[in-house]
C-alpha cells in the first residue's frame, strides 16, 4: 500500500516538473522567439506551438544545460520558471533513486 502511494507521489513529482519544463519553452516560444527559432523549434510535453519540430525537442532536451538556457539571463519570469524546474528535477531524481529502499522497507514492515 505504502508502495502505491509513492509510486502516485512520483508520477505527481514527474508531470509537476514537465509542466515547468513547458512553461520554460512557452516562455522561449512567446517572448525570445529568435532563440526558439535559432534551437530549432522545439516544443514542450503538452504545449505543441504551431510550426514545432519533434526532433528539435529530443535535440533541445539532450542538450548541455548551460546552453540550453542561457537565454533565461535577464528574463526574471524565466529565471523563476527555470529555478522551479531544477528543483522539481531534482525531486523526481530523489524520488526514483529512493525507490528500491523504500520498497525494501516496505516488505520488511509488512512481513
Amino acid at each position: 500500500m505504502l508502495v502505491g502511494a509513492y509510486v502516485i507521489c512520483t508520477i505527481v513529482a514527474l508531470l509537476v516538473n514537465l509542466l515547468h519544463y513547458d512553461a520554460l519553452l512557452k516562455r522561449l516560444y512567446r517572448h525570445h522567439q529568435e532563440q526558439w527559432i535559432s534551437f530549432g523549434k522545439p516544443h514542450g510535453v503538452f504545449f505543441i506551438p504551431e510550426g514545432a519540430s519533434s526532433i528539435s525537442f529530443y535535440k533541445f532536451s539532450w542538450k548541455n544545460n548551460d546552453e540550453r538556457f542561457r537565454w533565461v539571463t535577464g528574463d526574471a519570469i524565466a529565471e523563476t520558471r527555470l529555478k522551479r524546474f531544477r528543483l522539481s528535477g531534482r525531486f523526481v531524481i530523489t524520488l526514483v533513486v529512493m525507490f528500491l529502499p523504500f520498497v525494501i522497507a516496505d516488505y520488511w514492515i509488512s512481513r
